[in-house]
């Protein structure tokens, strides 16, 4: 059996789709938690305008590349407020302090599935990764042998990252379709 032209296919596919499906989730939860952060730092700043009942705010922007510019907020009555998907929603500020820790609420659900799907992610990895070796006949769990593994472990090494594979492309084509 042609085993190690097998075991490029199955780097090749670790690497393209395992590892990658791994990087976004971890990107994902990353973005997710900054918007924790940025809403918790919102409710804070906007409470604090309204408990000063600032009517005007004089702030320095930030343009890009730490390069910032003065700015004055003539009305602080009202705030735009990122809901969701790039869509901004004007609000009063008792409506934004209302609203953001509902949506902080919701972010920190999102991070706490994203972390459950990473170590999903992670788990596949070194299964993956375990099946590889011990299909390489250097199985992480045995001692190193003396001589070379027998074939049918080989074998079975192949039928269970078939397997693996298989399972992988179903799920992704299951969160697909509950996605759409």
């Amino acid at each position: 059996m042609a085993v190690p032209e097998n075991i490029g296919k199955y780097e090749a596919f670790l690497d393209d789709v395992l590892r990658k499906e791994l990087a976004e989730r971890q990107r994902a939860r990353d973005e997710a938690q900054e918007k924790v952060i940025e809403c918790q730092k919102l409710v804070k700043h906007l409470t604090l305008i309204k408990d000063r009942r600032l009517e005007e705010l004089e702030m320095m922007v930030n343009l890009g590349c730490e390069f910032y510019a003065r700015a004055t907020v003539e009305d602080c009555s009202r705030v735009s407020v990122e809901t969701s998907f790039g869509f901004f929603l004007e609000m009063t500020l008792e409506e934004a302090i209302e609203f953001l820790p509902k949506k902080e609420s919701y972010l920190e659900q999102r991070v706490k599935i994203l972390n459950e799907q990473i170590v999903e992610s992670k788990a596949r990895i070194t299964m993956f990764l375990n099946a590889l070796s011990g299909m390489q006949g250097m199985h992480p769990e045995a001692p190193k042998p003396e001589k070379e593994w027998p074939e049918f472990w080989k074998v079975l090494h192949v039928h269970v990252l078939k397997n693996v594979i298989g399972a992988i492309r179903h799920l992704k084509w299951n969160v697909l379709s509950i996605c759409l």
